[in-house]
């Protein structure tokens, strides 16, 4: 299911990469196969049509776009001392993945309705948190539904009836499967929601896969210089078509069985070692070291 949502999208994964549950962390993640030879650092394992990525250019060059830029406004709401910032580009994104998920006819549409998105946090990071981190917690889901209420209040006046429900599971794809990819900013101006690579899970070891934005130029490269990236794949690439992509390589060797992972945030960010940053955007804290 999830390799025919992607291809749709002009997504090509490699065929050596399994989705399957993660015993360690009880969730789907993605995995190197375990009758494979393993991967070659280096390799390249999915590549992605920019423009089927959800970021505030993106927005900004839809259809939508003049009056997404024109009409949505940054939003900052505050209760019991705990604040929530929510930044113009941040709401375009938002509203911009809301108004997908009710596109029907957009291949993005399905993917989008496919992913599960957490809602709550288990009893593990519960107990990490404290009970004052978890108050804090719920004074902030508070304050994102009140934020969502006010983003359809005012879409509704630009023109765009969108419902609760789906301003509510956009805000949650965007807080918590965006990530700063990098070499995007000219083409995404911000973090992205990209097809696939929501899929791999977060890890504090080094990652075992790189993620960054190319040209056409620069996959069709790889492609021709793979030993077991399927060939055929370089049909769907024209420059007329797409100019960038999303890449996913190997950072090192991959043996079989094993997950693919990187670091959802730069190890160096001060909101790296917040476990209420971790747990409000992703639902879960990583193991403290």
């Amino acid at each position: 299911m999830w390799r025919h949502l992607l291809r749709r999208l002009g997504v090509a994964v490699h065929p050596a990469l399994q989705r399957e549950v993660s015993r360690a962390k009880d969730v789907y993640g993605i995995f190197c196969d375990a009758n494979s030879l393993g991967l070659d650092e280096g390799e390249l394992l999915c590549f992605v049509p920019f423009f089927h990525c959800i970021a505030a250019n993106i927005a900004a060059a839809s259809p939508w776009g003049p009056t997404l830029m024109g009409g949505v406004s940054s939003y900052t709401v505050a209760v019991d001392g705990v604040q929530v910032e929510y930044p113009k580009l941040s709401a375009v994104t938002t509203v911009f993945c809301a108004l997908v998920l009710l596109l029907e006819e957009c291949s993005l549409n399905s993917y989008l309705h496919w992913i599960s998105i957490e809602q709550e946090i288990d009893a593990d990071t519960q107990r990490r948190l404290g009970r004052s981190a978890h108050a804090k917690i719920k004074i902030i889901k508070g304050l994102n539904k009140s934020i969502i209420g006010v983003l359809c209040e005012d879409m509704s006046k630009l023109g765009w009836n969108i419902p609760v429900e789906v301003m509510s599971l956009a805000h949650g794809i965007c807080s918590s499967r965006c990530v700063d990819v990098p070499r995007s900013n000219e083409v995404f101006g911000g973090p992205a929601f990209v097809p696939f690579v929501d899929l791999i899970n977060h890890d504090d070891d080094e990652p075992n896969v790189a993620v960054y934005v190319d040209t056409m130029h620069s996959l069709r490269t790889l492609l021709r210089r793979s030993k077991t990236f399927p060939q055929v794949f370089e049909d769907d690439i024209s420059v007329d078509h797409c100019p960038f992509y999303v890449l996913v390589r190997a950072a090192k060797n991959i043996a079989a069985s094993e997950e693919l992972h990187y670091r959802y945030l730069d190890p160096h960010d001060a909101l790296a070692g917040d476990p209420l940053f971790w747990a409000s955007r992703f639902h879960f804290c990583p193991e403290p070291h």
